[in-house]
């Protein structure tokens, strides 16, 4: 059996019965654009990245602004061997992840120490002196992703 649709013409069974509203279709559109904007927008910035003159947005070496989507890994520096790090962040890279945030000493107070066993702070007093050895594996593991290019 077949409803009707109008004066001689009939839908066919099993299609929906009435008008798509407009909205809907206003929708769809607005939802195809933005995600087509997105796609031609998602170029790989030029690192590194710099706030915009007008202190709003970052923007990259050319000029373009940058979308930041960011992960997080508080830990990434002292709970993590160096290789265990460079495979994080390919991965995140890979999700297409353009930023990583990190928390230079970890979470917490600052005073526990890194892989390695080494603690940030002499005497964990960040206003006396640095443990250069510590600082060292994180300006290490920065250094490599520099190389890296990644």
């Amino acid at each position: 059996m077949r409803a009707r649709r109008g004066p001689g013409r009939e839908w066919p069974e099993g299609s929906p019965k009435g008008r798509v509203k407009t909205t809907t279709i206003r929708g769809l559109w607005a939802g195809a654009l933005l995600a087509l904007t997105i796609l031609a927008h998602a170029a790989v910035p030029v690192y590194p990245v710099k706030v915009s003159e007008n202190g709003r947005y970052f923007i990259d070496q050319k000029g373009e602004p940058v979308f930041w989507l960011g992960t997080t890994q508080w830990q990434l520096f002292r709970e993590f061997s160096l290789e265990d790090a460079r495979t994080i962040l390919e991965k995140s890279k890979e999700k297409g992840f353009t930023f990583v945030q990190v928390m230079l000493t970890g979470v917490g107070d600052g005073t526990r120490t890194n892989i390695l066993g080494d603690k940030p702070w002499r005497d964990d007093n960040p206003l006396k002196a640095p443990n250069h050895r510590s600082w060292r594996n994180f300006f290490t593991r920065i250094k490599a992703r520099m190389i890296a290019g990644k």
